[in-house]
């Protein structure tokens, strides 16, 4: 069994203090997704259960919702060598998982949570600084955006569309009824975080799509 922590920092010791004997097991997997809790903070909490307990703190990003996050993951655990291979087979198919030690988790977290948001930021800024000197706001953001390639594929069909520019905008013709994919591959180096919508709405937040919002963290040629 594996029991994933995914409640707010301040609330573990109330919701986890009346089940530890229940989480202590020998066939337990307790991973910790909570900020600012390490081993050292189960060991307290759990008290003379803890060596029969079976931790891993983490500390994932928001892409991890849709298969392309970052999972920070404290070197000191207790788990079993099979645990953890279960741990990695689980996770590594929707995140990257970097070990970090015990003194680095923070700074850890900082970079991988808040680099899609600056990213983010600095396509902007370039699509910013084109206007700024004389492009037209299109132009620039058709520069920016070719740090990715964009396709649309549909899925009943395996099709994918066509792009057709008009007034500087591109459109493709879709099928009413029909479901419909969209493919990001990254051309830079760095990691980019894209926000996408449909009809303008972020498809992962079902907000009015902005650019400071949670996306797609995509790695250099991936899609």
């Amino acid at each position: 069994d594996m029991v994933v922590i995914a409640i707010k920092p301040y609330q573990i010791e109330t919701v986890i203090a009346p089940i530890i004997d229940q989480l202590a097991q020998e066939n337990t997997i307790v991973v910790s997704i909570a900020a600012g809790w390490d081993l050292n903070k189960f060991r307290d909490l759990f008290g003379t259960s803890f060596e029969q307990a079976h931790i891993q703190c983490t500390i994932p990003n928001t892409p991890m919702a849709v298969g392309k996050g970052v999972l920070v993951t404290e070197v000191d655990n207790t788990l079993t060598q099979e645990q953890t291979e279960t741990f990695e087979n689980l996770f590594s198919s929707i995140s990257l998982i970097e070990r970090v030690d015990t003194a680095h988790m923070g700074i850890a977290m900082c970079i991988a949570g808040c680099a899609p948001a600056f990213t983010d930021m600095y396509i902007e800024a370039l699509g910013d600084a084109g206007v700024k000197y004389g492009l037209q706001r299109a132009t620039a953001y058709r520069l920016a955006a070719k740090m990715v390639d964009i396709t649309v594929v549909n899925r009943s069909t395996g099709e994918r569309l066509t792009t057709y520019r008009h007034h500087g905008k591109l459109y493709i013709a879709g099928t009413p009824g029909d479901p419909y994919q969209v493919e990001i591959k990254s051309n830079q180096r760095e990691r980019l975080l894209t926000v996408l919508s449909v009809d303008g709405i972020n498809v992962l937040t079902g907000q009015t799509a902005a650019t400071l919002q949670s996306g797609y963290v995509i790695d250099n040629a991936q899609s």
